[in-house]
């Protein structure tokens, strides 16, 4: 969650960079994205630090709001999904969200997948900051 001081830090730093408001495709895309991501609207919400009910009118269309600041702060934790790939701290190097995403659905499930990266990979899994975005 992020805190009051930081929050308010962030909001004055998009209020100056003057960044156009973002479509309402650009936002909707971003954020069904990091909902499936995560699982739930609410693990969203949390990380980008507001309410699931601000979220959630979002998601439905019906905020009537700028999203400027939210989109910034979407963007800022989802970027990965850009580049389709995130920092393994497990094999220290660069994993695609796919492969990441299988890890985590292994460890899981309680299966043990096959390769040197899984093996690397899978003790640092449950606690790693990366997986817990794919």
């Amino acid at each position: 969650m992020i805190d009051e001081k930081e929050r308010k830090a962030f909001r004055e730093e998009v209020k100056q960079t003057r960044i156009p408001e973002p479509k309402d495709e650009e936002v909707l895309t971003l954020l069904k994205k990091a909902i499936r991501h995560e699982g739930t609207l609410s693990a969203v919400a949390k990380k980008i630090g507001y309410s699931k009910a601000t979220t959630s009118l979002i998601r439905s269309g019906k905020y009537f709001g700028s999203y400027r600041i939210f989109y910034a702060k979407l963007k800022k934790v989802y970027d990965f999904f850009e580049n389709g790939v995130v920092m393994c701290p497990g094999i220290k190097g660069e994993i695609h969200l796919q492969v990441c995403r299988q890890y985590r659905v292994a460890i899981r499930e309680g299966k043990i997948l096959k390769g040197a990266a899984f093996a690397q990979a899978k003790d640092m899994c449950p606690f790693c900051p990366a997986g817990a975005k794919t």
